[in-house]
């Protein structure tokens, strides 16, 4: 493969932001009625409009573990109801 195959691969995503959150972080998201949920961050993905997709395992409440927590969060990590776990 050539340099300008490789250069024509790219998805010119060179000005996006860092990422917030890197797999292992935790966040906190809260659900419209109320329960707060504790997430271990497994991957986050850029998206076009600047902002983040934090795709994550619950880990608390202890009975939703095997859940899994999508949403969307600026470059600042917050969002709808999540912000980071201090």
């Amino acid at each position: 493969m050539s340099i300008l195959q490789i250069d024509s691969t790219t998805d010119g995503r060179e000005d996006v932001a860092a990422a917030p959150y890197r797999k292992g972080d935790r966040i906190r998201a809260v659900s419209p009625e109320g329960t707060a949920y504790t997430v271990r961050v497994e991957r986050v993905v850029p998206t076009d409009s600047g902002e983040f997709n934090v795709i994550g395992a619950v880990v608390s409440p202890r009975r939703f573990r095997s859940h899994l927590l999508t949403t969307m969060v600026g470059a600042d990590g917050y969002g709808p109801a999540v912000l980071p776990v201090a």
